[in-house]
């Protein structure tokens, strides 16, 4: 019986604000009734428990929910300055839930829930605020929605406590790194869009120092790449800010990220991971040198690619690392034939026949008295090849 009761109060509510209310302050007034409805619905459940009527409990808490659910989406569609004391009250409401509940929560070992909505409207409603600030979906919101993901790990951090970690700090740590997503792309949209590109680097400046706090939190090594991800965008943004049009200056913090998280994972041991990264590296270092040496005025780039492979190759000599040793051993051959490949073909057709036949009878000549020397040699190179680290 008590649950028609609840809905008649309801609908009492619609009537009266239907008789009194104007029509333009309709919605308002309907907005704020229910939300004001809901929460005493809502609250009426605390002196419930304490009189052992806890039977009273669902359809209150049924009623006052589907209230304030109601109410604060018409709040967020209609009324946007409402949104915000919303937004305001259904946090503390259901962060304050999620406190009296805790003992439910962990009987039953569910996660806790409202601490998520919680957390949720509260991040909803500072798009609000920062509307009514004056900052539209088209201005400079990002750097200051990352500060309030960063403000979430700060609060998780200071909230590990015994009865605080699961309850508030770990609801707030993991949507704290999740939401970052929302800045972190709105700042790239909106930097492209309006060339703004001291906007994507503050953002992603604040990112990399929430995310490296995470990391030093949890202990997570893969946060602290996600860092320094977000400090690489960081400086991608300042040498675009500062008109740097030389491609270089953006393949080499990036070259030097991959090779450094390789050489950190192979000292971990989790090989497959540096393999995968040191590939990356190189391939970009050496690739991105190699396409840049192929016009004639590439001189200094091919230069470039013979002393990053000799690097590469001296690297992987002094470290016993076969794939550094590969990759240099292929850009070289690859830097040689494309700058001295041209000049052999422009060369006279028997001076090409004359150092094609030297090169094959010498090394004939040499293969035939140095045959057992070759091939010990040879077996030699390659056991060590074989005890080689990938």
């Amino acid at each position: 019986l008590l649950l028609p009761s609840l809905v008649s109060v309801d609908l009492m509510i619609l009537s009266l604000n239907l008789l009194l209310v104007d029509e333009r302050a309709l919605v308002e007034s309907l907005t704020i009734s229910y939300t004001a409805l809901g929460a005493v619905f809502v609250l009426l459940t605390i002196p419930l428990e304490r009189l052992k009527a806890k039977r009273w409990e669902t359809p209150l808490i049924l009623l006052g929910a589907l209230n304030l659910s109601g109410a604060y989406i018409a709040g967020l569609i209609n009324t946007g300055p409402l949104a915000i004391g919303q937004s305001i009250v259904l946090t503390i409401l259901l962060l304050s839930f999620s406190w009296i509940r805790r003992s439910e929560f962990a009987t039953q070992k569910s996660p806790p829930f409202l601490s998520y909505f919680g957390i949720l409207t509260l991040f909803i409603g500072h798009f609000y605020m920062l509307q009514a600030l004056g900052f539209g979906l088209e201005d400079a919101w990002p750097p200051y929605t990352a500060g309030l993901c960063g403000l979430f790990i700060i609060l998780a951090w200071l909230l590990q406590r015994k009865e605080l970690d699961w309850l508030f700090s770990v609801p707030l740590r993991r949507l704290g790194t999740t939401l970052l997503g929302i800045p972190l792309i709105g700042a790239i949209a909106i930097s492209l869009w309006n060339e703004t590109p001291f906007l994507g680097a503050v953002t992603f400046a604040i990112a990399g120092l929430t995310f490296m706090a995470d990391a030093v939190m949890r202990k997570v090594l893969h946060l602290a790449y996600l860092s320094a991800g977000s400090f690489l965008v960081v400086i991608w943004a300042m040498l675009i800010a500062f008109d740097v049009e030389e491609p270089q200056a953006y393949i080499a913090p990036i070259v030097i990220a991959l090779l450094g998280i390789g050489w950190n994972e192979r000292r971990r041991g989790i090989t497959g991971t540096y393999q995968l990264s040191t590939f990356l590296g190189l391939i970009v270092m050496l690739g991105s040198s190699f396409i840049q040496s192929l016009p004639k005025e590439g001189i200094l780039y091919a230069i470039l690619l013979g002393t990053e492979s000799l690097a590469t190759l001296a690297w992987g000599v002094y470290h016993r690392t076969r794939a550094y040793v590969r990759l240099a051993i292929i850009a070289f051959l690859a830097n040689g034939i494309m700058q001295l490949g041209p000049s052999f073909v422009e060369l006279p057709r028997w001076i090409q026949i004359g150092l094609t036949g030297g090169i094959l009878f010498g090394g004939g000549l040499l293969a035939l008295f140095k045959r057992e020397e070759l091939i010990r040699t040879r077996s030699r190179i390659t056991e060590q090849w074989k005890e080689w680290g990938a």
